[in-house]
């Protein structure tokens, strides 16, 4: 990691910011908890939904079909809940 390197430009492209902030301590450090906490999920619902890529075009749909996808997964996670737990559930 360069401590001394000075950050990109303000008009940057986002993918030199980037780079900058993963050779920064505190951006390394961020990341590295990402393989703990958010890709596991993703992982999950890769293989539990069959999503490997998408069916439609555009950030839009993209991002509509990955909600649908996650709701698809959390509802099939909660029908399989105990029934007293869906229940409690619920009534939260």
């Amino acid at each position: 990691m360069d401590h001394n390197a000075k950050p990109p430009p303000e008009d940057a492209d986002a993918a030199t910011w980037m780079i900058h902030r993963l050779a920064t301590e505190d951006g390394s450090a961020t990341y590295k908890r990402r393989a703990a906490t958010v890709e596991p999920v993703n992982g999950q619902l890769k293989e539990r939904t069959c999503l490997r890529r998408f069916a439609r075009r555009g950030r839009t749909a993209c991002q509509a079909e990955l909600e649908l996808a996650g709701l698809v997964l959390n509802l099939r996670k909660f029908c399989r809940l105990d029934p007293r737990l869906r229940a409690a559930a619920l009534a939260a």
